[in-house]
């Protein structure tokens, strides 16, 4: 069972899943329900009740939903066909399958909560150029979630307090385009920005160092800096996750 705090404890084996991963409730041969993973842990914890158990995964709350209508083995073998059966051991479906499984899970009232799956599938199987992609990943990542938790977290732009939401941008730290599947949506691999620092963070005209003090681009003139309102004495707020992408940013985005 999943705890209030999204945490679900496993006794023996664990599924090694990377974060973001869609999981498939099954009970009694149904789907009943979905969530997606945010962290695993494999290390021995003694619950409240002197229960053992190996480790546990950890699933965003806002991901995990019941199904109106659980999803039989006939219904995923028709999206899905080489599905056999349900079991007490872990089944991977092809990320070639996902476009489907999404489409199935909506018809039984998933509300959309899959968005951002959607967006990896739509965009890198795309025809479209590079610049074309970007500016797709830029418009639907701030429809999502994604953009959502950041405003969640942070409230406002990162870098000069603007808090309309009307003017806040998710911004990457890690390019989309350089991202494994796991770093694309990583709420640690965004800062929530207003548009003038989202274009000038997003172009390598400024960057952060390790404690969030702004690095601002020889390249750039001061003319710029005072209508793109970036001062030499901005900081912001980081994680140590958030130095992890940063790190990747200095070394290949950030102009110098």
């Amino acid at each position: 069972m999943i705890k209030r705090e999204g945490i679900y404890y496993f006794p023996n084996l664990m599924m090694n899943c990377p974060k973001n991963t869609l999981v498939l409730f099954q009970y009694e041969g149904k789907i009943q329900a979905v969530g997606v993973i945010v962290d695993s842990k494999k290390e021995k914890i003694i619950n409240e009740q002197g229960v053992e158990y190996s480790g546990y995964y950890k699933f965003d709350i806002q991901t995990l939903k019941y199904l109106d209508k659980p999803v039989d083995k006939q219904m995923l073998k028709s999206v899905y066909p080489p599905f056999k059966n349900f079991n007490q051991i872990k089944q991977i479906i092809p990320i070639e399958y996902l476009d489907r499984i999404l489409d199935l899970l909506q018809d039984y009232s998933l509300n959309n909560i899959n968005d951002e799956y959607r967006i990896i599938l739509e965009i890198e199987n795309s025809e479209l150029t590079g610049a074309e992609k970007k500016a797709l990943v830029k418009i639907r990542i701030n429809q999502g979630i994604f953009r959502d938790k950041l405003l969640k977290r942070y409230k406002s732009c990162c870098l000069c307090g603007v808090r309309n939401p009307a003017f806040a941008i998710a911004s990457h730290i890690k390019p989309w385009s350089e991202c494994k599947a796991e770093e694309k949506l990583d709420i640690e691999n965004g800062f929530l920005m207003c548009p003038n620092h989202d274009k000038s963070f997003d172009e390598g005209w400024i960057s952060f160092d390790n404690n969030g003090r702004i690095m601002i681009s020889d390249r750039l003139q001061e003319n710029d800096m005072v209508y793109m309102n970036i001062r030499g004495d901005m900081k912001i707020d980081i994680t140590n996750k958030n130095r992890e992408y940063l790190e990747f940013d200095r070394r290949c985005v950030y102009k110098g």
